[in-house]
């Protein structure tokens, strides 16, 4: 009777560690600019509704392991790019799938600033705190207007 137990228990224990290896299946691939061609390091790559995800590596490369058979969307993510939506089929739980992604930029767009302050009129040297005075001329000369002058 013994045995019998010992056995059942071998089997059932083998059973779950066999069940639990064939969750294999991967989805791989490389993130690049559009528009250059240049792997995109720190792209964010996740599975919609899920907490699953990874970020590229230096070279672009990502890498989703361990997933079941089934259909997923992957959300492609880069500050100064576009998200990306890309829908991936594993109809196995062996399956590696390969997607390659070519991001596309997008110019980051904020709401206008409006500084303002008020006090009373008093001399510049005789302020208690520093004071700095900028231009118009200054002020355009320092404005960005696009992503890469502002790098």
């Amino acid at each position: 009777m013994i045995k019998l137990f010992l056995r059942l228990l071998l089997s059932l224990f083998c059973g779950v560690q066999l069940t639990l290896g064939q969750n294999t299946a991967e989805i791989f691939g490389t993130i690049s600019a559009g528009t250059t061609g240049q792997p995109l390091a720190g792209a964010n790559v996740l599975i919609k509704n899920t907490y699953i995800g990874t970020a590229t590596a230096n070279d672009g490369s990502f890498s989703l392991k361990q997933l079941e058979a089934g259909e997923y969307t992957l959300v492609i993510t880069m500050m100064g790019y576009r998200r990306q939506v890309q829908p991936v089929l594993l109809p196995q739980v062996t399956s590696v799938v390969q997607i390659d992604i070519q991001m596309t930029p997008d110019v980051l767009s904020s709401p206008q600033v409006v500084v303002t302050a008020t006090r009373k009129v008093q001399d510049i040297m005789e302020a208690p705190v520093a004071v700095s005075v900028l231009g118009p001329r200054q002020i355009n000369s320092k404005a960005a207007f696009c992503l890469t002058r502002l790098v």
